[in-house]
């Protein structure tokens, strides 16, 4: 049986990983302490945050079918949330287009159940990768050998791709156009008087983003919280400058916006996101190299949806079956 390697634990690591585990011998890498990627939850007893996406729609008759198994499986559900926009000139209800759903109790649910009966190596930064002798030679962060592997899929951001493979990215036109930008996510546990009337917003002309009472979400039974992102241009400004000075910097943008002091709350801390939207994809679901046993896959490659993400493995792993039994 084939050994492959999938670098990355997120929705579409662990999609395709999951699809392609009865007929390969899987093992996925990833440097955090759980499977997640972007479907991240923060927990800070008695308080959890989704600090990553923070719902997710569905358009491709694939993934409504994973994710009507997952609402069986009461995995997800729909989040009715009150909607608004929210500018200077006050706040104004918007109608969703589409239904709004979640994971639950909590984002990473989704990819907690994918997870299972895989091999997952956490707390494993693949810090090199060698092709010899038709074999990929990977090594971690101390140097260590973690394994020899006959088939290499990367699912990791693009631009940690390339550090970690440059003479792929770096050769490739079309690899080279892919765009992705930062985030901030300000996490705030707070008291039930400093919760806003909507449990989402979308802010204009602000350094804020959008802002999600994240305790409202349906399946959540821990104490009162806020999500609050930044925009992604105005993180691309700032995504070097030291945490404390950007967190200040957003409490007090949403203390201003909200009204309410946010200074003094029971909890508040803040992550960055390096790479948590893709300004311009591949335009193709994954990307296969032409000669070397490699593929990658993620939303940079269709676009920054949870849908992509999942399509983007299901696709590179329906391909990967076809080539096996052809």
């Amino acid at each position: 049986m084939k050994t492959v390697a999938v670098i990355g634990a997120g929705l579409s690591g662990l999609t395709v990983a999951s699809q392609l585990s009865h007929y390969f011998d899987i093992t996925v890498f990833d440097k955090s302490r759980g499977v997640s990627g972007r479907m991240s939850t923060r927990t800070a007893l008695p308080y959890r945050f989704d600090h990553g996406a923070q719902y997710f729609k569905v358009r491709e008759p694939q993934f409504a079918r994973f994710i009507a198994d997952a609402i069986e499986q009461d995995l997800v559900a729909e989040w009715h949330a009150r909607v608004v926009d929210l500018s200077a000139e006050g706040i104004q209800d918007v109608t969703i287009d589409q239904p709004w759903y979640v994971a639950k109790p909590t984002m990473t649910a989704l990819n907690k159940s994918l997870a299972e009966g895989l091999s997952v190596q956490l707390n494993q930064r693949i810090e090199s990768v060698k092709y010899q002798d038709s074999i990929w030679s990977l090594r971690n962060e101390a140097g260590e050998h973690v394994g020899d592997y006959d088939f290499l899929i990367s699912a990791i951001p693009l631009p940690q791709l390339e550090q970690l493979l440059p003479e792929i990215v770096g050769d490739d036109d079309e690899l080279k156009n892919v765009k992705m930008s930062g985030c901030f996510s300000l996490m705030i546990g707070c008291s039930e008087a400093q919760l806003p009337d909507f449990d989402f917003a979308r802010v204009t002309s602000s350094p804020v983003g959008i802002i999600s009472q994240n305790s409202a979400k349906p399946g959540r039974d821990e104490a009162p919280s806020l999500l609050v992102q930044s925009t992604n241009e105005w993180a691309e400004q700032m995504l070097e400058m030291p945490l404390a000075e950007v967190e200040q910097h957003l409490t007090r943008e949403l203390s201003s916006l909200m009204g309410i002091n946010y200074q003094s709350v029971e909890y508040r801390t803040l992550h960055r996101w390096r790479y948590a939207f893709v300004n311009q994809a591949l335009g193709r679901p994954f990307y296969r190299h032409g000669i070397l046993p490699f593929a990658a896959c993620g939303d940079w490659c269709m676009g920054a949806r949870i849908e992509s993400a999942y399509m983007s493995g299901f696709d590179l792993a329906t391909e990967l079956l076809k080539e096996s039994i052809s």
